[in-house]
């Protein structure tokens, strides 16, 4: 599904500057596609991602990196009406760690932005351009 792919990662006016040290990144999509090539791209740039479909799965991911994360990467909405920021908030309780995150999701109505923001995350829109997540990438304190 390489056409879904490119949407999500649509071509960047710039590539951008390598990471001097590796991060880790737990990238938390339901979609298959979605996930897998934000795990290409991330991994292309020098990151280490780790991927999730769902909030187990994202808690079992922390569990196993046993306070290695630097990042969580989610979607907003998850498959069977999971929540991204309750997978972000479980896998913080997870690390015993306020472990930095970013939103991306493809739902802009104002009710979602505005509960995004009043949880102090970071938020990106699908389909999400490589030099935008790099920027948001880079903006994080980790």
């Amino acid at each position: 599904d390489f056409d879904e792919v490119e949407r999500v990662t649509a071509a960047a006016d710039t590539v951008p500057l390598p990471v001097y040290a590796a991060r880790t990144i737990l990238v938390i999509d339901d979609e298959d596609s979605i996930r897998e090539g934000l795990c290409v791209v991330l991994a292309e740039w020098g990151y280490e991602p780790h991927a999730a479909a769902t909030v187990d799965e994202a808690v079992v991911k922390a569990r196993a990196l046993r306070g290695g994360l630097d990042l969580i990467l989610s979607d907003l909405h998850l498959a069977d009406g999971e929540d991204g920021l309750d997978a972000i908030a479980r896998v913080r309780e997870t690390c015993d760690a306020e472990v930095p995150a970013v939103v991306i999701t493809g739902d802009t109505t104002a009710d979602e932005m505005h509960r995004v923001m009043a949880a102090g995350v970071p938020l990106l829109f699908k389909p999400v351009q490589p030099r935008k997540l790099m920027s948001a990438l880079r903006r994080m304190t980790f």
